[in-house]
């Protein structure tokens, strides 16, 4: 129950990230620093959305794949 628990408030946090992220980077109040997603955002804001999900539901589905491997 607990690692369910877990997994969804990852998702939640990845989702309130990409949300800030976006605000701040649309107001002018912080830069993007992290080349790589610098780069993923001058494609455009679709692909930065992407690229943030597939890394962290990536991670999510090695983490599940893995949880019962010792």
């Amino acid at each position: 129950m607990l690692y369910e628990i877990l997994i969804i408030l990852i998702i939640v946090f990845n989702f309130i990230d990409i949300g800030t992220t976006l605000y701040l980077l649309e107001t002018g109040l912080v830069v993007e620093i992290n080349p790589f997603m610098k780069d993923t955002l001058d494609v455009g804001i679709g692909f930065f959305i992407s690229i943030k999900l597939f890394f962290v539901f990536g991670g999510l589905y090695i983490l599940r794949k893995n949880k019962n491997r010792k």
